[in-house]
């Protein structure tokens, strides 16, 4: 028995939407399965049976309906890292700094407390300067 696979590739660009492969088979349409990723929140559903409730890789499989594989992928993978980020230097503010302490402390002394200056109006008067 012999059977016909023709599978049409069509040329796209970025922007059109995604193309699902169809397979003519002895003139039938069968769609290839789509391949389902797991959204986060079910990685850690999957982590927390087996983890903290301690179910079985087989139990949380039939669970979630999804392959024993699967769950002992993401058994296997870690906890994405928090990395935190080294305070990025201020070049620009290392020079103005010290000239808006100064109009500052210029306008405390001419005005009342309710009346300071307004960061719009430092950031005026530094563009003019």
């Amino acid at each position: 028995m012999y059977v016909v696979v023709v599978i049409s590739w069509t040329q796209r660009l970025k922007s059109d939407p995604p193309l699902t492969e169809n397979l003519v088979v002895l003139g039938t349409n069968l769609e290839l399965p789509e391949e389902r990723m797991l959204r986060m929140d079910q990685v850690y559903v999957i982590r927390h049976k087996v983890l903290r409730e301690g179910l079985s890789i087989r139990a949380v499989a039939r669970q979630m309906g999804v392959s024993r594989n699967t769950v002992r992928k993401y058994l296997n993978i870690s906890e994405p890292e928090r990395r935190q980020m080294e305070p990025r230097e201020k070049p620009v503010m290392k020079t103005v700094a010290p000239r808006i302490e100064g109009l500052l402390e210029e306008w405390k002394s001419r005005t009342t407390e309710k009346q300071r200056i307004t960061g719009s109006r430092v950031h005026r008067q530094l563009v003019e300067e």
